[in-house]
């Protein structure tokens, strides 16, 4: 008995510190290993980025329970507290997860207001913790700064599920509804005008300047060596986001025409293998980072100014800690806590 209470004792001392450096070195295990997904079929790995991305999630909402009970019962002003309410700020930026994994499976798009709901929940503990420290917290500043980022960074990673949900991509493979008085005129339309837009994608050398093809290639005549590699990816890079954009509403199950499928298959039969299968890939890499990965949140004009806001909270709550006074504060956690900041 005495072993076990001793036991208990220990984890009940180190049970948040332990959290707090699992849920850390599981954020960066995720960031290196959503990568090698997009690019393989190997069983293992996605066993381990299945169970890392589980568990992440878990053990930092676990971490934020902890610290919000650990808070509300303690009576003391032991400077570890203060330290405890910005590391509850920091795992909200855990929960947001790498920007290059959101989802494991489609199903998991179709989850974001469970997520929405843990956004709010999560980010409502964070508040209480810093509310619990506030008078005596002297690390207000940089707690305050890390959990506008924080929330940035979650708010990211749920509004990137629900753009990947079927619903709201089906939306955005959708054009723009304009039906008018006569529907059937509408229709007659809109199935002219889908073909059209992939001829002006595929056709890019026949006539017409409004093509990519031609846009490109009077981009490139004069350029050589290297830099014309480069630039052939590039119009590569182009041509099949124009193919994913006109076609990506098979991915929600929309049917495309007959001229939609012969333009498709005659561009592609008078390329070059090496050159079709590039495009294919390119094609796949894009529907990869729309559906799984915060892209489609990150590459917006709101996007790029969250990012902003959350790069330069953290980097002013760095700045911060980095010339507080730190007196009083257990060594190892000041270094938990750094660990934090770099990551």
């Amino acid at each position: 008995m005495g072993l076990l209470t001793s036991v208990k004792k220990l984890w009940v001392t180190w049970d948040l510190r332990v959290c707090i450096i699992t849920s850390l070195s599981l954020q960066a295990f995720l960031l290196l290993l959503a990568p090698f997904r997009q690019r393989s079929r190997s069983g293992l790995l996605f066993k381990s980025v299945w169970a890392t991305y589980l568990l992440a999630d878990w053990i930092a909402a676990v971490a934020i329970g902890l610290i919000a009970k650990s808070l509300g019962r303690s009576n003391d002003h032991k400077n570890d507290s203060n330290l405890f309410a910005l590391w509850a700020s920091f795992l909200l930026m855990h929960l947001g997860g790498p920007d290059g994994i959101t989802s494991l499976s489609l199903e998991d798009n179709e989850l974001w207001i469970r997520h929405l709901f843990g956004l709010i929940l999560q980010v409502l503990s964070a508040i209480y913790s810093l509310y619990l420290t506030f008078s005596r917290n002297k690390l207000w500043g940089p707690s305050i700064l890390v959990f506008i980022g924080g929330t940035i960074k979650f708010a990211e990673r749920t509004w990137a599920l629900r753009l990947a949900s079927l619903d709201s991509f089906g939306e955005s493979a959708l054009p723009d509804p304009n039906p008018g008085p006569d529907y059937e005129e509408a229709a007659s339309e809109y199935s002219v005008m889908m073909p059209a837009q992939f001829l002006t994608v595929s056709g890019g050398g026949r006539g017409g300047g409004g093509g990519i093809g031609n846009v490109l290639s009077d981009s490139i005549t004069t350029v050589e060596g290297p830099a014309q590699k480069k630039t052939e990816e590039m119009k590569k890079l182009e041509v099949a986001r124009s193919l994913f954009e006109s076609f990506k509403g098979l991915i929600v199950g929309f049917l495309i025409s007959s001229k939609d499928r012969d333009s498709s298959r005659n561009y592609f039969m008078q390329q070059a293998p090496e050159y079709a299968f590039r495009l294919v890939e390119y094609e796949l890499s894009f529907m990869y980072q729309v559906l799984h990965t915060k892209s489609v949140v990150m590459h917006t004009k709101i996007g790029y100014a969250l990012r902003g806001v959350s790069f330069l909270s953290t980097f002013g709550a760095s700045l911060f800690f980095l010339f507080v006074d730190k007196s009083g504060f257990d060594n190892f956690e000041v270094a938990v806590t750094y660990a934090l900041i770099v990551r």
